[in-house]
């Protein structure tokens, strides 16, 4: 009996950790894709297959961490943001573009440039201008590991 309760104790635990979001996170939000727990050559191949298939993640919640990087488009003056995900050699990257929600100004609420991030948000279309791009919107800095 006291076995069974173990048991059972146990599973609900572990049950815990498993759907507890994002790295642990106390977050309840449901993350559809958790990229921070793969490995980097598995976070490469996914991101690489969102950039070719991006559709096919459109509307999932995404965790991914990285390094910060920014650029401000010269005509405009919008800054895009992106984080930044090498592969296991750390020879090739890709970058995904992110907007945080409006709790967070540009650029006092952001980190420096090159500083690792991990960023969770909806996987979305957007358009810029004539072009349609994907971006992780509604982003939420769930933590800056400096």
């Amino acid at each position: 009996m006291k076995r069974n309760m173990l048991k059972r104790m146990t599973v609900v635990v572990l049950a815990g950790f498993i759907l507890s979001g994002c790295s642990g996170s106390d977050s309840e939000e449901n993350v559809d894709l958790d990229l921070t727990e793969m490995s980097s050559t598995m976070v490469y191949a996914e991101v690489l297959n969102m950039m070719l298939d991006p559709e096919s993640y459109e509307g999932m919640s995404i965790c991914m961490d990285g390094t910060f990087s920014s650029w401000e488009d010269p005509d405009t003056g919008h800054v895009y943001c992106s984080c930044i995900i090498a592969d296991a050699t750390a020879c090739c990257q890709q970058g995904v573009e992110f907007v945080l929600t409006d709790d967070y100004k540009y650029p006092e609420d952001y980190p420096k440039e090159g500083d690792p991030i991990e960023v969770t948000g909806v996987y979305e279309l957007y358009e810029d201008g004539e072009l349609e791009n994907y971006h992780v919107a509604e982003g939420k800095l769930e933590k800056l590991l400096f």
